[in-house]
C-alpha cells in the first residue's frame, strides 16, 4: 500500500503522475487515429479523456504528441500499446466525453521472447508478433509444410 501526499492510502500497483498532454490513439485493427488528452499516467497504464468511446478489452496504440494538428491516419504509431480496461461516459458543463483507463501491454516476440517497442514488431501469418531477426529468419524459409508447421506451433495451433 502506498500513501498519497495528503495522507490517504492508495491501493494502486503503480503511483500515478498527473500530466495534461495531447495524445493520438487508434484501435490496433482499424488504425484510424483519434485525439485525446492524457490526464495521468504510471508505469503500468494511463488515464485519458476523449470524445470517442472505445470498447473494453480493445487493444490500442497511443502516441503522445505535442502537435495534434498533423494527424496522419495512415501513420504507424511509435508510442505505447495498451489494452482498454474501462471506458466511462462523463459530462462536464453539458459537454459529453469519455474517461478511458488503459493498461500498457508488453510486446514480446512469439519465437524468441525478446521484449520490443511496438514500432519494431513484425506481424506474420496468424497475427504472430515477431522481432525483426525472427521475422527475417521466417521469411528465409521456403513455403511448405515445414514453414507452416512452425507458424502453427508459434500461434498455438499444434494439432
Amino acid at each position: 500500500m502506498k500513501h498519497n501526499g495528503n495522507g490517504s492510502a492508495n491501493y494502486r500497483a503503480f503511483l500515478r503522475d498527473g500530466c495534461k498532454m495531447p495524445i493520438m490513439f487508434a484501435d490496433c485493427k482499424k488504425r484510424k487515429y483519434f485525439v485525446g488528452t492524457m490526464c495521468n499516467c504510471s508505469d503500468g497504464g494511463m488515464y485519458f479523456e476523449s470524445e470517442h468511446d472505445i470498447p473494453s478489452k480493445s487493444e490500442i496504440f497511443i502516441q503522445v504528441n505535442n502537435n495534434t494538428s498533423d494527424l496522419d491516419n495512415n501513420a504507424l504509431c511509435e508510442g505505447y500499446r495498451a489494452q482498454v480496461m474501462w471506458c466511462r461516459k462523463k459530462n462536464r458543463n453539458g459537454h459529453e466525453y469519455y474517461g478511458i483507463g488503459v493498461r500498457f501491454v508488453r510486446n514480446s516476440c512469439h519465437q524468441c521472447g525478446a521484449i520490443m517497442p511496438f514500432e519494431e514488431i513484425c506481424e506474420s501469418i496468424n497475427h504472430m508478433r515477431l522481432c525483426v531477426e525472427c521475422s527475417e529468419k521466417m521469411n528465409l524459409l521456403s513455403d511448405g509444410r515445414f514453414k507452416e508447421s512452425i507458424q502453427n506451433y508459434l500461434s498455438g495451433n499444434v494439432v
